[in-house]
Order: C-alpha cells, then structure tokens, then sequence
C-alpha cells in the first residue's frame, strides 16, 4: 500500500470515503481518472477508493461506526474522470455572462487553479498551453457514468440528469 509509510492503511482509507458518503449524502460523486490522468499515484488510490465505497456505502456492516453515525448512504450516480463507458462531455468553453464571458475553463484555469500554490507550478503545464478544455489531453470535460441507481444519461451533458433534489 502506497500509504503505509504515512501511517494509513487501504482499509482505514476505505472507511474514510465511505464515512465521507455517509456524511454528506451527496447526489453525484466523481473522483479521479482510475489511471490517475498523467499517471498521478494520489489520484489512481482516490478513484479507486471511490469506486469501491460507492459500492458498500449502503451496506450497515460494511464501516458500522460510520453507519451508525450517519447512517447509509446509496450515491445516485458516479462518475470517473476519462472513464470510457457512459462517456458525458460537459460543454466548458461556453463565455459565462455571470464571469464577464469567461467560459468555466478560462475561471478555473485564470482564477482559481492559480489559488492552489502547492500544485499551480508542478501543474500549471499540464493546463496553460490549452486554450479550451475540449482540446486538452486530459480534457476536464470527459467523464464516464462509472455506476447510476436512477438509469444511464441521455442528454450526456448534465452530472445531475435524472436526479432528484434532497427536497423532491
């Protein structure tokens, strides 16, 4: 396991994502690309991880002290970055009036991503040469519905298709 030297095991891990869908009953949950985009350890263990607690997060034996706390929670839909089956592009390159026409590409590569000082100069190459999200190797546009309690998308535009609120 990757991080025994920090102390944690893959089991404790586990139980920390589970817990974390539990807490926050989240209607959609997406995480990493399962070969971690430019082949980033961290975020093959996330979506890894995700994609096992989606599986056991309604199940009360599976982390008890978290079902117990929280209760169980079956996530609606799941998606994984770059994962080819159910693809859905997002249309990220569309000038938002409510941004002064930025598209959310240009907000998150001009505005926020440079917020992340600890990763914007180890990453900032891996977004800046790209002038829209359509046209980037690992496109933040791309996702896969990786598992979905409420059918498969048919727009393949919109992570909450077919989702109900909390109030509905």
């Amino acid at each position: 396991n990757h991080f025994d030297r920090y102390g944690f095991s893959r089991e404790q891990m586990l139980g920390f994502v589970v817990e974390q869908l539990r807490r926050f009953d989240p209607k959609v949950a997406m995480t990493h690309d399962f070969n971690g985009e430019y082949a980033h350890s961290h975020h093959m263990v996330c979506a890894d991880l995700m994609a096992e607690a989606v599986q056991i997060s309604m199940d009360a034996s599976a982390y008890p002290e978290s079902a117990e706390t929280y209760g169980i929670w079956d996530v609606p839909k799941t998606y994984i970055h770059l994962y080819e089956e159910n693809p859905i592009r997002l249309n990220l390159d569309t000038p938002l009036d409510c941004f002064g026409g930025l598209s959310a590409f240009e907000v998150s590569k001009e505005v926020a991503f440079p917020m992340h000082k600890s990763q914007y100069k180890a990453v900032s190459r891996f977004i800046n040469p790209y002038p829209n999200a359509a046209e980037m190797k690992y496109s933040p546009s791309e996702y896969g519905l990786y598992r979905s309690t409420v059918g498969e998308d048919v727009q393949k535009d919109d992570f909450f298709e077919n989702v109900l609120t909390h109030a509905q």
